[in-house]
């Protein structure tokens, strides 16, 4: 059965001797990583890390697949040191799916087994076997969301009695999100940064995440919703080079319209363009201010609404495709550029 994401947390912590096999999966690799020592650690409940390794048989899918026999084994072998154990099978994938179904009508209730896999498709027979199953559970670890990412900043700022401006926090959250251990490690940067029981500001956030990645992203956006091909190609070659990941690319151009978005909607209400760019939260960099106008004036609320789908769709694309996220990400961009150039004219 397929566990949701407000489950999650729940089903991890209630993990016990009765349960059969849990599935892992999906493009997150830091999330990953965090639910199956999340998993084990509920699992074994009190053991030092020491014990806890010697309780973890890992094993791979490959070996697996060319031995069948010898997940049977590891399930029915006995450790002199623990009542119970976790049978870890690391790259699964569709073709360990008939030795499961025997596995699972003949499984030790002492074995834990936890499978660790890459992003599985709807087609996936793996993915179809554990989320039709009674018992067996899968759990999808793609990138955070913004109000997962909100959450997890104020609860590990809030661990350290770490207080933060609503303005400085937004912005933090905005440049999150694509792989937890990045995320957290970015968080554990604010901390040090500030120092337990200190304050941030927006300037604090700043001037360790603005970086020069996060200045281009900006620069890309505001290139492409005006319509700018040569500035937009030269700046999405410099990204590219830099190993910018296509879903960041994508993500900072979903909220950069999702603003504009919500300014056109004021300005139809006959609120003044600057009084709404001036006092909008998150805070607009002053030298961004300009373009952003511009985008207002070029950008009806029909087309921004048509470039959110354009820009969804290749998002959830790149999330599946893997080897042709650049491809993706440059046919929506140029896309998106061209639109932006029509509405000038």
């Amino acid at each position: 059965m397929k566990i949701h994401n407000s489950q999650i947390n729940t089903t991890i912590s209630n993990v016990n001797s009765q349960s059969l096999a849990i599935l892992v999966y999906g493009t997150d690799y830091g999330l990953i990583s965090e639910k199956i020592a999340d998993l084990k650690n509920a699992y074994f409940k009190n053991k030092s890390s020491n014990q806890l390794e010697k309780s973890v048989i890992e094993l791979n899918c490959h070996d697996i697949v060319k031995e069948p026999q010898l997940l049977f084994d590891e399930a029915n072998s006995i450790l002199l040191f623990s009542a119970k154990k976790i049978i870890k099978i690391n790259n699964a994938n569709d073709s360990i799916n008939k030795i499961l179904e025997s596995y699972f009508e003949k499984s030790d209730p002492k074995s834990l087994l936890l499978l660790q896999s890459d992003s599985l498709g709807p087609s996936s027979t793996l993915r179809k076997l554990f989320e039709n199953h009674r018992t067996a559970k899968i759990i999808a670890c793609y990138s955070d969301d913004i109000e997962s990412i909100d959450s997890l900043v104020g609860s590990m700022l809030k661990n350290e009695n770490i207080s933060i401006e609503p303005d400085a926090k937004t912005a933090f959250v905005e440049k999150l999100g694509l792989d937890r251990l990045v995320t957290k490690t970015e968080i554990e940067k604010a901390i040090l940064f500030s120092s337990p029981g200190g304050h941030l500001n927006y300037q604090d956030i700043m001037s360790f995440v603005g970086d020069q990645t996060s200045i281009n992203l900006e620069k890309l956006s505001d290139a492409a919703l005006l319509g700018d091909f040569k500035s937009t190609l030269n700046i999405l070659a410099r990204l590219e080079k830099e190993d910018t990941q296509s879903l960041q690319i994508i993500k900072v151009l979903l909220r950069q319209l999702q603003t504009l978005y919500n300014i056109k909607i004021s300005v139809i209400n006959r609120l003044n363009i600057n009084n709404v760019i001036n006092n909008f939260k998150p805070t607009i960099y002053f030298k961004r201010k300009p373009h952003i106008n511009k985008q207002t004036r070029f950008w009806s609320v029909h087309q921004i609404i048509k470039a959110l789908k354009m820009l969804s769709k290749a998002e959830r694309e790149c999330k599946s495709s893997g080897t042709i996220q650049k491809t993706i990400a440059r046919q929506v961009i140029i896309s998106l550029c061209l639109l932006a150039s029509k509405n000038k004219a």
